[in-house]
């Protein structure tokens, strides 16, 4: 799976929908990864020795540290700016409707400020790519990718159980853990504490709801237990990073 370990740990820096007239322009390495699809148009792009043709429905994503060249004759362009590891380490293009679809749709709800919906829609997204990518010998992972996008659309529910997650994919949980965690590296508890916790960042910086709120938001009964999880994944409490960000701002 090429984006497997993608989600641990994953922030969505910057969403961009934009048009661009004919051009051929030069980038630097920039500190962040990228994920785009073109909505209308096409273009070319150079790195590394490697060239690439991108058009509709094309899902390109280019590592960070990557410094290239691009061309166009006029494109219409979804993007997202994330932060994250263990992904390709060159330009790479996915070939998917769906994906694509998803991508764009991800860029629409973050624009919107929808960040809940946003998330959900771009892990359906990154699954789209992944069963695009699978190798012929891993294909029992496809086994548990029903209980995989259940999970990424339900992740904020206080009640979700790997049980619910084994019954969507129609295995047994002992198996599905197993599965999960060949695939993810992480079992899927573990991995439903990196999506909440994700989420619950973008919740505190946007500085609209305390710690209480953000728990029940983000799926916690308990918001000491909430901020216990979240400093034991960030390094510091659910308060010291928003006032970090508050005094960054």
């Amino acid at each position: 799976m090429v984006f497997s370990n993608l989600f641990s740990p994953i922030t969505v820096q910057n969403s961009l929908l934009f048009t661009r007239k004919a051009t051929a322009y030069y980038t630097k390495k920039r500190n962040f990864s990228v994920l785009s699809t073109r909505i209308e148009g096409n273009a070319v792009f150079s790195a590394r020795g490697k060239e690439i043709s991108v058009g509709k429905n094309d899902i390109l994503f280019i590592p960070e540290n990557t410094a290239y060249w691009q061309k166009t004759e006029g494109e219409t362009v979804a993007v997202l700016h994330i932060l994250t590891s263990n992904v390709p380490e060159e330009l790479t293009v996915f070939h998917s409707d769906r994906g694509a679809e998803l991508l764009i749709e991800t860029v629409k709800k973050f624009e919107e400020n929808l960040y809940y919906q946003a998330y959900s829609t771009f892990y359906l997204m990154l699954e789209q790519i992944n069963k695009q990518s699978t190798e012929t010998g891993k294909k029992p992972y496809s086994l548990i990718s029903e209980g995989e996008q259940y999970l990424y659309a339900n992740f904020r529910s206080p009640g979700l159980t790997v049980d619910q997650l084994a019954r969507e994919s129609n295995i047994s949980s002992v198996y599905f853990r197993k599965l999960f965690k060949e695939q993810h590296g992480v079992s899927p508890k573990q991995h439903l504490d990196e999506l909440r916790i994700n989420y619950a960042k973008q919740l505190l910086a946007d500085y609209s709801y305390n710690i209480q709120e953000v728990a029940a938001q983000v799926g916690y009964y308990d918001a000491n237990y909430f901020s216990t999880v979240f400093k034991k994944k960030v390094g510091m409490s659910p308060l010291q990073y928003q006032k970090k960000h508050l005094l960054v701002d």
